[in-house]
């Protein structure tokens, strides 16, 4: 019996340590969840009801989904329930492709990356957006997230900004918010990522896809310490443009812990 209950304790925690991800599909404009521990099963959420060209996506403090039109350079806000969209802001600045990235900072702030690579400071409300550093040392960058510590994480292409034809994002790097400078973490293709059009944290990794529109895309779970990237297997979606973690619910959080934690108290009743 105590080694049952052990499994059982073991299993509850193996399970409570798979992240929920929305994913955004930007080939039909689809909004979907997967859990990073079983992609067989992607839950199709709903259309989001515009065409648009979608790319990056975040989940604001309001707890809604919010993500960068580069058709028609305004930010969306799109809710995660019933994916259409809420509100789109005009941008004050023209989003140009292989310069793309939208970020939130664990206390809230919003970054984008600007013309002439840099990292600007967005309002969601107005579209304004500030110029916060400018970034050094890469020509390419395609999707950038928050560890929970303040780090920025950028899926880039070190080299000269403007290089034609631009450099996939195999790389991943930090950037000082401050002073633009960067840092290589290390390159992904011996993991064998092609590219990284999204990117997301979530229970101590970054993952990352592709926006291809064929075949269908990859999960890879990226360790932040070394750019190790994981292939976690085949999502069966295409196009993803955006990734974003659901946040964790610490209510649930808390009754699984207290459950484990009965459970255990129980085993050990038994062993004495």
């Amino acid at each position: 019996m105590k080694r049952i209950i052990l499994i059982f304790i073991l299993g509850i925690c193996t399970g409570a340590n798979a992240a929920t991800l929305f994913v955004l599909d930007n080939v039909n404009d689809d909004l979907y969840s997967i859990e990073t521990n079983d992609l067989t099963n992607p839950v199709f959420i709903g259309s989001i009801g515009n065409s648009g060209v979608y790319k990056g996506l975040i989940i604001t403090m309001d707890g809604k989904l919010s993500s960068i039109d580069r058709a028609t350079s305004e930010i969306v806000k799109i809710n995660s329930a019933n994916p259409l969209l809420t509100s789109a802001v005009a941008l004050d600045y023209l989003v140009t492709e292989n310069l793309e990235g939208l970020a939130r900072s664990p206390n809230g702030e919003i970054y984008v990356i600007l013309p002439g690579m840099v990292l600007g400071l967005l309002d969601p409300s107005s579209g304004m957006a500030t110029p916060a550093a400018v970034i050094s040392g890469l020509s390419v960058i395609e999707a950038m997230a928050f560890a929970p510590n303040g780090t920025l994480y950028v899926a880039g292409a070190a080299g000269t900004f403007n290089v034609t034809p631009p450099k996939a994002s195999t790389s991943l790097f930090t950037v000082d918010t401050n002073t633009g400078q960067t840092s290589l973490i290390g390159s992904m293709i011996s993991s064998g990522v092609t590219d990284i059009d999204a990117l997301t944290w979530a229970d101590g990794y970054l993952f990352g896809a592709n926006a291809r529109t064929s075949p269908a895309e990859d999960l890879w779970q990226i360790d932040p310490s070394n750019a190790n990237a994981v292939n976690l297997g085949n999502t069966g979606l295409v196009g993803i443009s955006g990734l974003a973690a659901a946040p964790v619910p610490t209510p649930a959080a808390f009754l699984l812990f207290a459950s484990a934690l009965g459970l255990l108290r129980v085993a050990r009743r038994e062993a004495a």
